[in-house]
């Protein structure tokens, strides 16, 4: 069920639900373009056609390509050549109507690369499936920038779309005066599977004038609400701190209307925690200087070592815009009673959680262990066990979580296996990585080192007591989910 239906079916016939959908199909903006070949020249683009992927060698084909939206059968660019691996170069120029901010599109189902006046602003020639990039500039008006854009078919069938447009010509008026007349604006904005697959990287920012969408909604009307479609983190920079409030669906499947209508409309708290942490910007992800190899290099440096994710931030001076395990609620919760035992066998964490607010909710506590005399790097603390609690407004519940032997381990890359060194570790519990609640320290002498088992099968990992059917209490540890 789509976001609209899931809206206007929970709401009934009582209020009244506006739509509009600012989203230009690439499709179209590609059929719209004003490129010359020549300033003062015919309109459209020179293309050349070479039979390999390389662009090298006499071209097979030589044309004016009115538009670049095309979508090949089996690489055959033109009837008389031969179906296989190909590469065209266009050449000309575009000149800008008004001064102002343009973004450049391409799409593409294998390598492309874009310059302008001689810069590379695109460069993405690998194969890859079917993909969209983008590149924000600003122009001057009558000003001619010459135009390159390089394209390569590995095989099988073959598109490339190719498009310019001014940013502030993607919101519209129409599309604004309708959010200064409503009590709130539900903007729904994140990727679609030609921006972000699997099999490619997609960009950080968010597609097309989404970002300036948010902006101008948000100026209109000051109950905007923005809901994320996205599998990760996006820069949030340009408008977070101008809305009250942000959703991150995810890819939610098909009862996302249902969802999120209950959960915007306070049927439900929200009870999710952020699986990742959120960067603020690009630069600031523990892999942004070694993710590509170097120039001259088909290798990959795994510089990041073990620091990944809250591993890396917890060290760092740079924060993240949002931490691993992060939510926001309905309701908040209240932590107390830090208790540690000891057997033979494992070290048992137990703690109290109270919900402190006016209504239902769920948290997920999680537990950490830090190891600061280890003589290996080590991170600040490790997510090692986490349990979620299901309370109503006022209620507390006991809660535990068990620590075996590799709860405390780390690799050691001399001896190459698993090792636990004797010595003080610290316990850490808290609603999100950057938030401890509840903090203290266990002592594990040699002889409990080597008591401890390596792994408890047996012993239910997350533990709630209460009296709910066992089905309803949930523990995962670091690799795996069992219910």
């Amino acid at each position: 069920m789509s976001t609209l239906e899931g809206l206007s079916n929970y709401l009934g016939s009582q209020v009244r639900v506006l739509y509009d959908v600012s989203k230009q199909p690439l499709e179209q903006l590609y059929a719209k373009q004003s490129f010359v070949t020549s300033p003062g020249g015919p309109h459209g683009l020179t293309g050349e056609y070479f039979d390999n992927q390389e662009l090298s060698g006499k071209p097979a084909l030589s044309r004016v390509d009115p538009t670049i939206s095309f979508r090949w059968g089996l690489g055959s660019f033109a009837p008389g050549h031969s179906q296989g691996q190909f590469s065209p170069r266009w050449l000309g120029y575009f000149i800008p109507p008004s001064t102002g901010s343009f973004k450049f599109y391409t799409s593409s189902d294998d390598g492309i690369r874009l310059y302008l006046s001689g810069k590379r602003v695109i460069d993405d020639w690998t194969p890859h499936s079917e993909m969209v990039d983008s590149y924000s500039v600003h122009l001057e008006a009558g000003k001619a920038y010459e135009i390159k854009l390089e394209y390569f078919d590995a095989g099988g069938g073959a598109s490339v779309g190719f498009g310019v447009v001014k940013t502030e010509e993607t919101v519209t008026e129409n599309l604004l005066a309708p959010a200064k007349a409503v009590d709130a604006v539900i903007v729904c904005v994140g990727f679609d599977p030609n921006s972000e697959s699997e099999g490619f990287d997609r960009t950080f920012e968010l597609p097309g004038a989404q970002n300036l969408l948010i902006q101008k909604l948000a100026a209109a009307n000051k109950n905007t609400i923005v809901v994320l479609n996205a599998g990760g983190g996006v820069d949030m920079s340009s408008w977070l701190d101008q809305v009250p409030a942000v959703l991150h669906a995810w890819y939610p499947g098909q009862e996302n209307g249902v969802a999120l209508a209950q959960i915007l409309f306070g049927e439900y708290s929200p009870s999710g925690k952020l699986p990742i942490s959120f960067e603020r910007r690009l630069e600031d992800g523990p892999t942004y200087n070694s993710y590509h190899p170097r120039p001259g290099s088909k290798s990959v440096a795994y510089t990041e070592g073990i620091f990944l994710g809250y591993r890396q931030f917890d060290r760092s001076t740079v924060k993240p815009l949002f931490p691993f395990g992060y939510d926001l609620s309905y309701t908040s919760f209240q932590y107390s009673d830090l208790r540690m035992s000891q057997n033979s066998q494992e070290i048992t964490v137990s703690f109290t959680v109270k919900n402190i607010g006016k209504r239902r909710g769920a948290q997920v506590a999680q537990v950490y262990v830090g190891d600061s005399h280890s003589h290996l790097p080590r991170p600040v603390k490790e997510l090692k066990g986490f349990v979620k609690l299901d309370l109503n407004a006022g209620e507390e519940r006991s809660a535990s979580v068990a620590l075996d032997r590799r709860s405390f381990a780390y690799y050691d890359t001399t001896g190459k296996q698993w090792k636990v060194d004797p010595g003080k570790f610290r316990i850490s519990v808290g609603s999100s990585s950057d938030r401890m609640e509840l903090e203290g320290t266990v002592t594990l002498t040699k002889s409990d080192v080597e008591s401890l088992a390596d792994r408890l099968e047996s012993v239910p990992k997350g533990r709630v007591k209460t009296s709910l059917p066992r089905s309803s209490n949930t523990y995962c540890p670091t690799v795996s989910c069992t219910r």
